[in-house]
């Protein structure tokens, strides 16, 4: 049965849990509009002593001693956090690749402004007009205005189209930079929580830091968050955070580490340029490379973890060695023992308790050889009690307390140095273990002093015998163990600058998770911009239906590589025989074919690169007038002949096929190789990627933008509504509900107001009893 003073302590538990509990509904109140905060509650027990008192009876119940709490917690669904987390990856894909997509419309589109297909119709209208006025300068000149306004337009497009690519990539960067950043972020406040954890406190402010920015993360790409308990000392455990990445189907052993405790891992875009450091603007395949898992000081989980395994070396060996003083120390206190026994006139064998089976002991002997000194010195003095004798008996057990005074001394040497050698022992056997873990063999000699030497040996490259720890010289400093990294990037474990063993580049890159990353292991706002900037549908290799801007650059340059070939070759006249007047066949060719004259319209800026929607011009002969619109391919036509200019008309008209172009502006086959003639094989033919007009192909280019535009657009909003349906759910757990958080405060003051009335009820109760005594 609980003591009266006991009733009181369940009482004022009771006043304390109450108490806590207004103040946690008062914390819980107070963040109300605090983002990302986490509604917090106390845990509490009910104290119960099982054990019956000794001398209870049979009438007594055993009742409960009062309310603890216990800790304080939040409340948090993980489930929720999931859900959320992976919808927000949906959502930020979505949500950035809008924004992608509409920057290529503010570039392409002309609903509400005049371009390339005003061109076109222009170039058609000025040929027409020439055709009726076939020879006069003035109109081959309109219709070279006109040519000049498209060609304008498709520099300025590919430009526009460049500067967005480059503005996109600075984007790019900023995007990585805040992931590294995020990622520095949750590894500093790791480090904060484990050690608030260590000392007892929960960190719950630090958890909600964490997990803002945990959410932030999951917008970025898509991620796979666990918990794993870490033992720091005996019975003491934190939550060690690991972060993955969390692509879809992949075997999640092999998941790409971002997050693992108080290691970070950085992102790392690739190709660089060599001269800016920035991501190479001519590149079309980009990369997010993970760069390695380090702590705070720059260090390797491998270096990490095998500095502090040097670090405990030699701590163990700088402790070792310290027994070997203490060991000496205590040598130096015998030899002063020693001096003492010689001054008392004794032998150090006479302190040995040692002997054989059946012997008596040399400390026995002496101690009865000193008790018989007493015993006739006393027998004297009682038969004759003179001074003489007095003195005598009192030397006899001076000299005996003077062997028990230097016995008791020699026991505690003895005991001492059988303790230190003990514990030096037992660390040797600690220090064994750790070196074969390195491949190091240690070996344990006693001196005859009674200290210990230690040598070592093996090791890859291997050490030769070498003293560890030196009993002989104990102020000696032991050998240091230490771990450095290599120019190759490779792990050294080193005794005193002499390697021992060695990690490999490939083993540290693997304890490190540094790896090269495929680009559909990336998810949210960084998919969108590997997505946008790699996206080449259907001039890849392999084609596919993703289409960035590389995509539409391919296929402006495709409509310009088209039209101006086009062009080109019909504005090219028949060389003719200058003897007979006649065109002058190719030979070997069916049907037979004749040779041209040179009269490009069109001809590339830089002579070096290929014919693409930046790298077009003018020809410098239709400039100066030396180049003309042919009339009539027909050398001996009339000058009235216009049927070329009729048949460019045509073309323009007329379904043209546009084929797969690489960078370079050669056309591809289905395998991504470049079209060669001859063939390469029966599949070496240009892939058709649209067959229509030169102002179709821009058409079709505005159409796929729109619907590319469209199906994103309703995607982002179905995100956004899932997203936002995750949130509120998550909320509803996790928030602070102002009516819940009311209904607590009621109830924590009225039991804080029950278990103050507990107390004054016993109070009373005691006064009566005490009232008792004073009347009997």
């Amino acid at each position: 049965m609980i003591s009266t003073f006991g009733s009181f302590s369940m009482a004022k538990l009771g006043i304390r849990s109450s108490q806590q509990g207004l103040q946690i509904t008062g914390n819980n109140i107070t963040n109300i509009n605090t983002h990302g905060y986490t509604r917090q509650r106390i845990n509490q027990i009910s104290l119960y002593g099982s054990t019956a008192d000794r001398y209870s009876v049979s009438t007594d119940v055993n009742m409960g001693f009062g309310s603890l709490v216990t800790s304080v917690s939040q409340i948090r669904d993980p489930f929720l956090d999931i859900r959320y987390r992976n919808e927000a990856s949906n959502l930020g894909f979505y949500d950035e690749k809008m924004g992608n997509l509409e920057e290529l419309k503010n570039i392409l589109d002309e609903v509400m402004k005049d371009g390339i297909h005003t061109s076109f119709e222009e170039i058609r209208t000025q040929l027409q007009n020439l055709s009726q006025h076939v020879g006069e300068k003035e109109h081959d000149t309109l219709v070279r205005s006109a040519c000049q306004k498209l060609v304008s337009l498709l520099n300025k497009y590919s430009a526009d189209l460049t500067a967005q690519k480059q503005n996109s990539l600075q984007g790019f960067g900023q995007n990585v930079d805040e992931v590294n950043n995020i990622l520095k972020q949750i590894q500093d406040l790791n480090k904060e929580i484990r050690k608030s954890q260590i000392h007892g406190d929960n960190a719950s402010e630090l958890l909600d830091n964490r997990n803002l920015l945990i959410d932030r993360l999951s917008e970025m790409t898509k991620i796979h968050v666990s918990y794993e308990k870490e033992q720091v000392s005996q019975g003491i455990f934190v939550d060690r955070l690991i972060i993955k990445l969390d692509a879809p189907g992949q075997d999640p052993t092999t998941r790409p580490t971002l997050i693992d405790g108080e290691f970070a891992n950085k992102l790392e875009i690739s190709p660089l340029d060599p001269t800016t450091g920035k991501p190479d603007i001519n590149s079309e395949d980009y990369q997010v490379n993970l760069g390695g898992l380090t702590n705070s000081k720059g260090e390797s989980p491998l270096l990490a973890e095998i500095r502090e395994q040097m670090e405990s070396l030699n701590n163990l060996t700088k402790s070792m060695q310290d027994i070997n003083q203490q060991i000496a120390g205590i040598n130096g206190k015998l030899t002063e023992w020693q001096n003492s026994v010689a001054s008392a006139n004794f032998q150090p064998n006479d302190f040995d308790r040692n002997a054989a089976p059946g012997a008596q002991s040399n400390y026995d002997k002496k101690l009865k050889e000193l008790q018989s000194a007493i015993d006739k010195a006393k027998e004297n003095y009682d038969k004759a009690p003179t001074p003489e004798n007095k003195k005598a008996l009192e030397d006899a057990r001076k000299r005996q307390s003077d062997f028990g005074k230097l016995a008791q001394e020699k026991q505690q040497f003895d005991k001492q140095k059988a303790n230190l050698t003990k514990d030096f022992e037992k660390r040797f056997t600690s220090l064994q273990a750790k070196l074969e873990e390195q491949g190091l063999t240690a070996n344990l000699t006693p001196n005859e002093d009674g200290t210990f030497t230690v040598t070592i040996e093996g090791g890859t490259p291997p050490v030769g015998n070498t003293t560890l720890i030196d009993g002989t010289d104990p102020d000696t400093r032991p050998p240091q163990f230490s771990a450095d990294v290599n120019e190759n990037g490779e792990i050294e474990a080193k005794l005193d600058d002499v390697a021992f063993a060695t990690k490999t580049r490939e083993d540290v890159d693997n304890a490190a998770n540094k790896m090269d990353v495929r680009e559909d292991q990336w998810h949210g706002v960084l998919k969108a911009d590997l997505e946008y900037l790699n996206g080449k549908g259907e001039f890849g290799n392999p084609p596919s239906k993703i289409r960035g801007i590389a995509y539409y650059q391919r296929s402006l340059d495709t409509l310009a590589q088209s039209f101006a070939k086009t062009m080109n070759d019909m504005n090219r006249p028949l060389r003719k025989d200058p003897e007979t007047g006649n065109p002058i066949p190719i030979p070997g060719t069916d049907p037979i074919e004749y040779e041209r004259e040179n009269a490009d319209l069109f001809e590339p800026i830089d002579p070096d690169k290929p014919m693409t929607a930046s790298n077009i011009k003018i020809s410098k002969g239709w400039e100066d007038g030396t180049v003309k619109i042919t009339n009539s391919i027909d050398p001996n036509a009339g000058s009235g002949d216009n049927s070329n200019i009729l048949n460019m008309i045509q073309a323009l008209n007329k379904d043209q096929k546009f084929y797969v172009l690489d960078s370079e502006g050669n056309q591809l086959d289905s395998q991504g190789r470049v079209v060669t003639d001859p063939p390469i094989d029966d599949e070496n033919t240009p892939v058709e990627i649209f067959t229509g007009s030169f102002e179709g192909m821009f058409t079709n280019m505005n159409a796929i933008l729109g619907s590319d535009m469209s199906t994103t657009a309703t995607l982002l909003n179905t995100s956004a509504i899932a997203a936002n349906d995750r949130a509120v759910a998550r909320d509803n757990v996790s928030s602070v509900d102002l009516n819940e958080e009311g209904i607590n405060l009621v109830q924590y003051q009225k039991s804080f107001q029950a278990a103050c009335r507990v107390m004054t009820t016993l109070d009373e109760m005691l006064q009566s009893i005490l009232n008792i005594g004073v009347g009997g």
